[in-house]
């Protein structure tokens, strides 16, 4: 089937494309050939070995004498070969006899033009066709001049002496000589043809037929240039259009570039252009790009094959079409410009047909977690989730379900959830425990293929805090929430919400994989299934955007902090993923979805893929006008309106509920992202996933001093705040620059580089208020082949134990005996102030 092309402009918006020289595209003087695949040997050391006899006095096809061609052509020649180049040049038969073997007229050394045309525009034509003795005449004198090379024979017709050519040619070839024939028949007979192509044959050469002056000065020129092809690997590529700045839906054209003869090729360049759409309007269509060029250099004869690559992003403007183009390459000292075309097919990527396994053949798949997964904004919610007693929202229209035209049944998702509603009845809905109603759910439709949930945005209260920076002003530096009765340091509050939420995600998954992985369902199944865990969208973009269309009261310090909130939002999450992988449950993460309302499609976007207070004007226009200005009124007269206004927020409740959702083609985008993720190396591991625990990362924990050294390897290492340790992580790039960081709240310990194996080593330090709990260390550097490396290892921070009260007695008692009563008061008031140091310094956290 063929697709239609591509506009260029389109093209140029959708391309990212690797940084080349900026250069024009290629003139139009040469043209490009479709020849560039004949492999063909050129010229070393060459002589010249021209036909001077009687016949040459003729005229060609094109009323010209031949001999006067002839000798334009030798003169072309010399002022065309490379500088380098040894020629020689031999004419037969010698003084005009009938069969003399020639003479050599230019001996074989380094061109000189000036010299060796004097000598051609003497050349006369007169006497027989020696052929045969000519050739092995010029052999041998090529050979004696120290070595091997070419003999580019020319003759207008077959031999007329005793030798035969063929022979001739035969002898040179075992004799050993390196040396190749190259003939030329210059508008020659039927038999002079057969006889020029005999020799050729017999001395490992070619023959080439011309017909008249300027073929013949093509071909022997054709002679002296490099012979270039181009092989593009694959020419026909097929890929799923992608957004955002991961690796999806990267375009990588490889283009072979071969030198095929003994001539090297300078200043060798290679241009990838985008062939234009005829069917374009008028106005809107520039014609073929301007040329993406790379320098290649020289292509030697000892380097005859070289590759040149680009690599750009098929975005989604680009989705279901097809992107047509061409590699041009040529040289310097070559006169024709060789060319490959191809093809990428870019897919829009929202089909199971795209999808890898892990999804296309997970037939029965339910959907749990909060708002995200339920279907918060998509509309055309499931009957008894949209009524005052039950606001969960849930829909067919989420992601992934549509790819299998599910009903609303698999989905057990909850608008407002909380991560214990999975495991625990949700009271504010009046519905059980996801995992029960997952229970049921496999219970009556078999054994599910997976579970898709996200989980922990409520926990940390996300839509309270865009409410917060909507209405109240800098919730970068304050957060402000109808439940707190005084405002909250923006770290403050995300540090104590963020806290619980590794082990209650990880509890989660436990039970969640309890239920779907439990015997029975394994039995049944014949595999594990996967819990897939996408990760939440940007819905705020962190660049500067100078306006944010729909959200006008949000400053360019808010979207930062809303953004850096999703970001540490998915590395909690992404972090509990891999300690519950450590466990043996089989969840995975998935970061594609992070950037799919990007780069052109957040709320501060013209097309966005989530509901700002703009779209409630479809459904309640005179709402959505008046809360526009309760906003705007708040933002610009203080907190005690701003607060007003927040109450109100409150009590509408349900009618606002989809504020901060994604809309359907939201939904379609996550679903995208799920699908990009399903090819990737760690989609394909989701599908049948293995049943033994993962080994995890190996990490060196030493605790100094006294030295010990445990090693941890998919487990945990218990360390205390105030304690001094030794990581070590291996397999970095050598010397490269290495941060070791405390996830889940990010608290940078160390930095350093890499030794010369490799190994990053550093001393790191608990700090006395890093909050308790499980949480990572994680090395992060770059690996020997440029790629991120990331070691992690899971720890348990925990207070140290206070000293036995029998030791402190001790101590108190020689303290005493050698200082009295004083001393000891001391002791209890610094201990006192220790104790109440401490348990103060828990409520923060440095950043």
């Amino acid at each position: 089937m063929s697709a239609p092309r591509v506009l260029v402009s389109i093209v140029i918006a959708a391309l990212s494309v690797a940084p080349v020289p900026a250069m024009a595209a290629p003139g139009t003087s040469r043209s490009p050939s479709s020849e560039s695949q004949v492999q063909r040997s050129g010229p070393g050391a060459i002589e010249l070995v021209f036909d001077t006899s009687g016949s040459m006095k003729e005229t060609d096809s094109a009323g010209a004498v031949k001999i006067e061609g002839a000798k334009s052509a030798i003169l072309n020649f010399i002022a065309s070969v490379e500088p380098s180049t040894r020629l020689g040049l031999w004419t037969y038969p010698f003084n005009g006899s009938d069969c003399g073997a020639g003479s050599q007229q230019i001996p074989v050394a380094k061109a000189n033009g000036a010299a060796m045309s004097a000598t051609v525009r003497t050349l006369t034509a007169v006497g027989g066709t020696p052929t045969g003795e000519a050739l092995a005449a010029a052999a041998d004198t090529l050979g004696k001049d120290g070595g091997d090379g070419t003999i580019i024979l020319v003759s207008d017709g077959h031999h007329t002496c005793s030798a035969d050519p063929c022979a001739a040619a035969k002898k040179i070839t075992d004799s050993g000589q390196q040396i190749q024939v190259i003939t030329v028949g210059f508008r020659v007979d039927d038999e002079g043809a057969k006889e020029l192509s005999c020799i050729a044959d017999a001395a490992h050469g070619r023959y080439i037929g011309v017909t008249d002056n300027r073929q013949l000065i093509d071909q022997l020129n054709d002679l002296t240039r490099p012979h270039l092809a181009v092989t593009l690997l694959p020419a026909e590529q097929r890929v799923i259009a992608d957004v955002g700045t991961g690796g999806g839906g990267l375009v990588t054209i490889t283009a072979r570039v071969t030198n095929a003869s003994d001539v090297e090729a300078r200043d060798v360049e290679a241009a990838l252009d985008i062939i234009r759409d005829p069917d374009a309007p008028a106005g809107q269509n520039p014609g073929i790009s301007p040329a993406l060029i790379q320098q290649v250099g020289n292509i030697t004869r000892t380097q005859t094959t070289t590759q040149v690559v680009w690599t750009f992003r098929a975005g989604l403007i680009l989705a279901g079409k097809t992107v047509r183009y061409q590699v041009l390459v040529r040289a310097v000292n070559s006169t024709t410009d060789v060319f490959a075309p191809g093809t990428v097919e870019v897919v829009d990527g929202n089909t199971l047909h795209d999808a890898g396994q892990v999804l296309r053949e997970a037939t029965k798949l339910a959907i749990m977690g909060d708002s995200y997964s339920a279907g918060e904004g998509s509309g055309d919610y499931v009957k008894g989730t949209d009524t005052p007693d039950n606001s969960c929202h849930r829909s067919a229209h989420t992601y992934l379900l549509p790819l299998y035209e599910a009903d609303g049944s698999f989905n057990l998702a909850c608008s407002g959830a909380v991560t214990a509603d999975l495991t625990g009845p949700n009271k504010g809905n009046g519905e059980p425990a996801q995992v029960v109603k997952l229970a049921l759910l496999q219970n009556k439709e078999g054994p599910l293929d997976a579970v898709a949930l996200t989980s922990g945005g409520n926990d940390v209260h996300f839509a309270d805090i865009l409410k917060s920076c909507l209405i109240f002003p800098s919730c970068n530096n304050t957060i402000y929430t109808l439940g707190l009765k005084l405002p909250k340091d923006s770290q403050e509050y995300l540090d104590e919400y963020f806290q619980p939420l590794p082990d209650a995600l990880e509890n989660a998954y436990a039970a969640i994989n309890a239920v779907l992985n439990s015997d029975d369902a394994v039995a049944k199944r014949g595999h594990l299934a996967p819990i897939i865990v996408p990760a939440y969208p940007r819905v705020l973009p962190g660049a500067d955007r100078g306006a944010c269309l729909s959200l006008p009261s949000i400053g360019q310090g808010e979207l930062d902090f809303g953004s850096e909130l999703v970001t540490r939002l998915n590395l909690v999450v992404s972090g509990a993923v891999h300690d519950a992988n450590y466990q043996g449950i089989p969840v995975f993460f998935v970061p594609q979805t992070e950037d799919a309302f990007l780069p052109d499609h957040t709320l501060c976007d013209r097309d966005p893929y989530a509901r700002g207070i703009d779209k409630l004007r479809e459904a309640e226009p005179s709402l959505a006008e008046q809360l526009t200005i309760d906003v705007a009124d708040a933002t610009g007269t203080g907190v005690g309106r701003a607060a007003a206004l927040y109450v109100k927020f409150q009590a509408l409740g349900r009618r606002l509920q989809e504020l901060f959702h994604p809309n359907l083609d939201g939904y379609k985008a996550l679903t995208r992202g799920l699908i990009r993720w399903s090819n990737t190396d760690d989609g394909r591991a989701a599908y049948h996933p293995v049943s033994h625990q993962p080994p995890g990362p190996k990490l060196i924990v030493t605790d100094g001093p006294p030295t010990q050294t445990i090693t941890v390897e998919g487990g945990r290492a218990d360390l205390t705040t105030g304690g001094i340790y030794t990581v070590v992580g291996t397999g970095y790039l050598q010397g490269s620059p290495i941060s070791v960081n405390l996830q889940s709240s990010p608290i940078a310990l160390a930095e350093t580089y890499a030794g010369d194996d490799g190994t990053a080593r550093a001393s790191i330090a608990i700090p006395r208020n890093a909050p308790t709990g499980n949480h990572e260390i994680v090395i992060m550097g770059t690996d020997p082949q440029g790629d991120a490396h990331v070691v992690r290892i899971g720890v348990h921070v925990s207070e140290p134990p206070s000293p036995p009260w029998s030791a402190v007695f001790v101590l108190v008692s020689l303290v005493l005996a050698l200082a009295g009563g004083g001393l000891l008061l001391f002791m209890r008031e610094a201990r006192s102030r220790g104790i109440a140091t401490r348990r103060s310094s828990l409520g923060s956290l440095p950043t």
